[in-house]
Parts: structure tokens; C-alpha cells; sequence
């Protein structure tokens, strides 16, 4: 039986899927998921998955992100939210 093609997602819809995914991560992936973004080379895609997790971690805890942008040296953002990443 033949596959029915699916209707092609817009840019916008794509993005709200996305959004949607992270906001159903664990703090401690998200963070992670951010760590890991710090060791690619920076594209398009990287800074709007990096812009997408930030905004979810802001969501989650305001004062938290708030702290995290504040700070001087450009910390992740795993020390303000109380996340301890596996080494």
C-alpha cells in the first residue's frame, strides 16, 4: 500500500514543533543539549536551537536566566538552574 505524502510542514510550524519539544525536556537537558551547542561551528541552525533553548530555560525560571545573562564571564547555563551535568 503506497505511503500518503504528508503535507509539508511551513517554516513557522516547523518552529512550533521544535519550541514544542523543548519545552518538554528536562531542565538537565536542555542544559545539556545547550553544552553541547558550545562545540559546534555557529550556524543558522545552531543559533536558533541555541535562541529555542534559551528562551525555554527562561521560561522555566526567570530569575534563574536572568542570573545567567548578568553573569560576567559567560557561564553555562547548568550553575543557575541547579543542574549538575554528567561528566
Amino acid at each position: 500500500m503506497p505511503k500518503t505524502p504528508q503535507p509539508k510542514m511551513t517554516i513557522a510550524e516547523r518552529e512550533a514543533a521544535a519550541r514544542a519539544r523543548l519545552a518538554g525536556q528536562s531542565t538537565e537537558l536542555l542544559c545539556a543539549g545547550f553544552l553541547l551547542t558550545e562545540t559546534m561551528k555557529i550556524d543558522r541552525a545552531v543559533a536558533m536551537t541555541r535562541g529555542w533553548i534559551m528562551d525555554a530555560l527562561e521560561q522555566r525560571d526567570p530569575e534563574a536566566f536572568g542570573a545567567w545573562m548578568d553573569a560576567v564571564e559567560s557561564p553555562l547555563p547548568h550553575s543557575f538552574y541547579g543542574v549538575a551535568l554528567a561528566a
